[in-house]
């Protein structure tokens, strides 16, 4: 199973036709990717639950888009995205469910909360009096806020429709396919006990590190309990790059045979793959960079959630040496969320003025640089009394900013290493030109550097694309965006679509704004139904008071 597979039972409702085996290896890629583990887990929980079937017309209902693939996670971009399937609008009605935090690209007081993508919008034109209409309330109807008056357009033209992204994913998902085959074929030629020897009931975990041309990089395989399968899972993942990769993966089950007709002697449940290019530098991924760190700062991890985070600086020599290092703290709370683009040369020099302040050593000192997370445990999602999923961040965590040695022949310092070749990789489409105008008509000021207690530039569309309400939004404090959305800018508005990009006016002038559109009415029609059945079977399992 892998993130396509996932999309595809999510919108057609087949839950019911899956094997034992499809519905065994669905359930463990759910747990070992948190684009496709939302969307499982209201299955998951309403199987246990034995609640009635779902409705017959979900599938129409719905009307959503697929997950956003694990391989996009690493790709540098100007923008971020993660794509939520049709049945996200049942995942309130899950109760507990691993996940598993990949993107360690970026430590989380420099990046905003975590975008999300759905539904496939319609293409129409837009009508100024049908904005009210396309909102779907949190509990029972609203007036739609209006915005404020430095927010709305001063003129009479009407703004563009701005649909929310969709991705190709023919044929690159084939392509991407035979690499995960090919890295689970080679990976057991490196360590032989997951095709030998007898059958088990554990569960493997295994990381593999493969290059476009089929050249496997790196892998690592792990004996896990169904006890311990979490934590097993979290640190096979740290074994895997996310600097320049595609990450994707999927579970494979025990004695279906591989392409090459040996057979896994147990379930692996947990298979992360990463696709780098041909040229690609594994000496210098940030994998290598946290296995020279290993458990040397484990003194230094805090609880991710918490209000305090230590931050380890280092320098370091091809040989894998720490030449220079400076720890200090700093509270996640209070931090500008400034996104670092990976291609802007402003970024990449800030990033390493900052990474030369602190180890006070010469900028020309500096080649690839990177940022990271050394983490221990693992996030899990719960369901609160409102039927709204939250993470339960059960991770240690020590962020990390490294820089390697420049080498001769390096210019200078850069950020990240290149990313596999478009044959492999996916972009979404997305309509620059109309986010630019929508900026410049209603948030104007987003081009000009301000307070970062004024908040980022926000826009809120309805699932076709057009305006609800635009403003600006602190989202320092962290926590659900849609929650977040709710309390400063659009009260009763459901949003379960976000983005953050990068826009650049003519003059040059760069701006990093929030993009988010409403829940369709049908989408929360349907969750608001499953909720209430699930709620209602849960009720009727619990004894009544006083019952031995």
């Amino acid at each position: 199973m892998n993130c396509q597979d996932i999309s595809r039972i999510s919108d057609t409702g087949s839950f019911s036709s899956l094997s034992d085996a499809e519905r065994r290896a669905a359930e463990a890629h759910a747990r070992s990717c948190r684009h496709c583990a939302p969307m499982w887990a209201a299955h998951a929980q309403l199987a246990v639950w034995r609640i009635p079937p779902m409705p017959a017309e979900l599938e129409t209902q719905c009307r959503t888009l697929a997950a956003l693939p694990v391989h996009a996670r690493g790709r540098p971009a100007l923008r971020r995205l993660v794509l939520i399937g049709g049945v996200v609008a049942l995942a309130a009605a899950a109760g507990v469910l691993a996940l598993h935090e990949g993107d360690k690209r970026m430590p989380d007081h420099l990046r905003a909360p975590q975008p999300v993508l759905a539904t496939a919008p319609a293409s129409g034109p837009a009508s100024p009096q049908t904005h009210e209409a396309a909102i779907t309330p949190v509990s029972k109807p609203a007036a739609v806020p209006k915005a404020p008056a430095e927010a709305e357009s001063p003129l009479s033209a009407p703004l563009p429709l701005l649909p929310v992204p969709v991705y190709d994913r023919e044929p690159q998902q084939n392509k991407l396919n035979k690499l995960v085959d090919l890295a689970l074929e080679k990976a057991a030629d490196q360590h032989p006990e997951l095709v030998e020897g007898p059958d088990t009931d554990g569960t493997f975990a295994v990381g593999a590190t493969i290059r476009e041309d089929g050249t496997l990089l790196g892998s690592a395989v792990k004996l896990a309990t169904r006890r311990d399968s979490r934590d097993v899972m979290a640190e096979i993942e740290q074994t895997v790059p996310n600097d320049g990769v595609i990450r994707t993966g999927r579970a494979h089950p025990k004695l279906v045979p591989l392409p090459n007709g040996r057979k896994l002697r147990a379930n692996v449940d947990s298979l992360s793959v990463a696709i780098t290019a041909n040229d690609y530098d594994i000496t210098r991924s940030d994998a290598r960079v946290l296995q020279i760190l290993g458990d040397k700062y484990a003194d230094l991890m805090q609880p991710a959630g918490g209000s305090e985070m230590n931050r380890l600086t280092v320098l370091l020599s091809d040989d894998g040496h720490i030449q220079r290092e400076e720890t200090d703290h700093f509270d996640p709370q209070s931090q500008n969320g400034r996104t670092l683009m990976r291609g802007d040369p402003n970024d990449v020099a800030f990033l390493a003025r900052t990474i030369a302040d602190r180890l006070q050593i010469d900028v020309s000192q500096i080649g690839l640089m990177g940022l990271a997370n050394l983490e221990q445990g693992s996030r899990v999602l719960l369901l609160d009394d409102n039927g709204q999923l939250h993470p339960d961040d059960r991770r240690r965590m020590l962020v990390v900013y490294y820089a390697w040695q420049r080498r001769a022949g390096e210019t200078g310092p850069t950020f990240g290493q290149k990313g596999p070749s478009n044959t492999i990789s996916m972009a979404p489409a997305f309509d620059n030109a109309a986010a630019l105008q929508i900026i410049e008509r209603l948030i104007p000021d987003a081009f000009t550097p301000g307070d970062p207690a004024a908040g980022e530039p926000t826009v809120v569309l309805t699932a076709k694309g057009e305006l609800i309400r635009a403003g600006r939004v602190d989202y320092r404090k962290g926590g659900a965006a849609d929650t977040i959305l709710q309390e400063q800018l659009v009260p009763g508005v459901r949003t379960n679509s976000f983005m953050t990009t990068r826009l650049t006016n003519s003059r040059g002038e760069t701006a990093d704004v929030q993009f988010a559109w409403a829940m369709p009415p049908e989408m929360a029609k349907t969750m608001d139904e499953a909720i209430a059945k699930a709620k209602a079977a849960h009720v009727a399992q619990e004894p009544a008071s006083g019952a031995e």
